[in-house]
């Protein structure tokens, strides 16, 4: 298996799900919204990939001070 897609199950009365999965090295979401509640759900997508990069982009450097630390 080289890798996983999450699929997120909405419950009744709600608005949104969200399954998260990691694996491999990635990391995968799965969003499910109901359109008469969540039009937006497009945008909501834009912004999780745009959070998550802004928390790659801060993380790298302690990464690598971690690595330089150990070798």
């Amino acid at each position: 298996m080289t890798s996983v897609f999450p699929i997120a199950f909405l419950p009744k009365d709600h608005a949104l799900a969200i399954a998260i999965m990691s694996y491999n090295g990635q990391m995968n979401f799965g969003l499910l919204g109901d359109y008469d509640a969540m039009p937006d759900l497009d945008a909501f997508g834009e912004a999780i990939e745009t959070a998550l990069a802004e928390l790659v982009s801060l993380a790298a450097p302690e990464a690598r001070r971690r690595a330089e630390a150990i070798a």
